[in-house]
C-alpha cells in the first residue's frame, strides 16, 4: 500500500511538473518597422545566394574566394566552436533519456585437493574446474520535475544557433573583405588609364603656359598655377602602383598566400549584376550578425 501511494505521489508531481517550467518562455523583441518605405520601390532582379559574388560571372573573383574560404584560420576556429557547441547540445539531450548501465564479468573457478574445505566421495577428494560468468544491468532516468533539463537543452540548441550564425557572420565578412579589396584593385588598374590621360593634359597644357610665359603674355603666377596642377598628376599616377600593391597585399593575406605567389589579370570592369531588394527591416533580418544576437538572447533567457 506505501508502494503505491510512492507511486501515485510521483505521478502526481510529474503531471504538475509538466505545467511547470522554470524561467520565462523566449519571444523575439518585436521591431517596428513600417510596411512600405517612401525611398524607392523594389527593384526586381535575383535573389541573393550565400555565395553571392559568383552573380558577377568574374573566375579571377570565384579562385579568389575559394583560396580565401579553404585558408582561412577565423572560419576553422569557427569550424570548431561548432562542433562544440553540438557536443553539449548532444549531452544536454541525453539527459532527458534513460540511462542504462550493463555489466559484465567472467572468471575461472579451481578447488584444490589439498584445501582443508574441499568435500569427500567414497574417501577421495573431489575437485572442481570450470569458469564463471556474471551480467548487471542498472537504469536510470531523470525526472524533469521543473523542467530544469529542458531549459537546458533550450540554451544549449539556442547556442547552437548562436555559434553556427557566428560563423556565418565570419564567413560573409571575409567574402565581402576579399570582393571589396578585389573591386578595388580594379578599379585602380582602371583609374590607371585614366590619370595617365589627365597627367598628359596638364603636360600639354604646362607647355603651352611655358611658351606664353616666354613671349611675355602671361604671368609668373599663371604658369606656377599649371605646374602645381602638373605636378599633381604626376603625383597620383606615380602613387597607383602603391596603392595598387596594397590591395595586393591585402587580398594576399586574406586568400592564405604570399604576395609574390598572388596573380591579378586586370581586366575592365563590367555592370555589377542586379539583385532583388526589399524592405530595409527585411535586409536587416538577413544579417547573421543580428540573428546570431537574438540567439544569444535566446540561450541567456532559457538559462
Amino acid at each position: 500500500m506505501i508502494q503505491l501511494k510512492t507511486v501515485l505521489t510521483l505521478v502526481a508531481t510529474a503531471a504538475l511538473a509538466a505545467c511547470t517550467t522554470l524561467g520565462p518562455n523566449y519571444q523575439a523583441p518585436a521591431a517596428n518597422a513600417p510596411a512600405a518605405y517612401r525611398a524607392a520601390a523594389p527593384v526586381a532582379g535575383a535573389e541573393l545566394q550565400r555565395d553571392w559574388w559568383l552573380m558577377f560571372n568574374d573566375a579571377q573573383l570565384n579562385a579568389l574566394e575559394a583560396q580565401a574560404l579553404q585558408a582561412s584560420p577565423t572560419l576553422a576556429a569557427a569550424a570548431a566552436r561548432i562542433e562544440r557547441a553540438r557536443a553539449v547540445f548532444g549531452a544536454t539531450k541525453a539527459d532527458v533519456l534513460p540511462r542504462v548501465d550493463v555489466g559484465a564479468n567472467a572468471g575461472g573457478l579451481r578447488t584444490s585437493a589439498k584445501a582443508t574445505t574441499t568435500p569427500v566421495l567414497n574417501g577421495h577428494p573431489v575437485t572442481f574446474e570450470g569458469e564463471t560468468f556474471g551480467l548487471s544491468a542498472s537504469i536510470g532516468w531523470e525526472l524533469d520535475l521543473w523542467g530544469r533539463v529542458k531549459r537546458q537543452s533550450e540554451s544549449a540548441q539556442a547556442q547552437l544557433d548562436a555559434t553556427t550564425l557566428d560563423a556565418a557572420a565570419a564567413r560573409v565578412a571575409l567574402t565581402a573583405d576579399v570582393a571589396a579589396a578585389y573591386w578595388q584593385w580594379r578599379a585602380l588598374a582602371d583609374e590607371t588609364v585614366a590619370l595617365q590621360r589627365v597627367r598628359d593634359s596638364r603636360a600639354k597644357a604646362f607647355q603651352v603656359a611655358q611658351t606664353r610665359f616666354d613671349a611675355g603674355s602671361s604671368t609668373t603666377q599663371d604658369l606656377e598655377r599649371v605646374r602645381a596642377e602638373l605636378a599633381a598628376a604626376d603625383a597620383d599616377v606615380t602613387d597607383l602602383p602603391r596603392r595598387q600593391a596594397l590591395l595586393a597585399n591585402q587580398i594576399a593575406a586574406l586568400t592564405g598566400q604570399a604576395a609574390a605567389e598572388l596573380k591579378l589579370t586586370a581586366v575592365p570592369l563590367a555592370a555589377p549584376p542586379q539583385v532583388r531588394t526589399g524592405l530595409p527591416s527585411e535586409l536587416l533580418q538577413r544579417r547573421p550578425d543580428l540573428a546570431q544576437s537574438l540567439a544569444q538572447l535566446h540561450a541567456a533567457t532559457a538559462q
